[in-house]
């Protein structure tokens, strides 16, 4: 398994995102709203994880590959936590110049 810090602002990240084509799922839980459970598609709540990005500055972003799966987790603060499940190399590849 490979972890890797990603130093990244909201506003660059919330481009990342809309820019990878390999999206595969997507979990946001946000602990003080329901909203999330409410959810169903992948596009509602990746809409909901970049609107989320846009009230808020992530204060922990990680790209975690694990054997050809990967996912960027981003966390906001201790009450929102957002996985984005894409193709490693995709999203290793957009984040090139913000890995730590």
């Amino acid at each position: 398994m490979e972890i890797l810090d990603v130093k990244i602002d909201s506003s660059s990240l919330i481009s990342v995102i809309k820019g990878l084509r390999s999206v595969k799922d997507v979990d946001v839980e946000h602990e003080v709203s329901l909203i999330d459970d409410q959810l169903q598609t992948v596009k509602e709540k990746l809409d909901y994880a970049i609107k989320k990005l846009e009230e808020n500055e992530p204060s922990v972003v990680k790209l975690i590959i694990r054997d050809s799966e990967g996912f960027l987790l981003i966390k906001i603060e201790d009450v929102i936590s957002i996985r984005i499940y894409a193709d490693p190399e995709e999203i290793k590849n957009c984040l090139k110049d913000h890995i730590a």
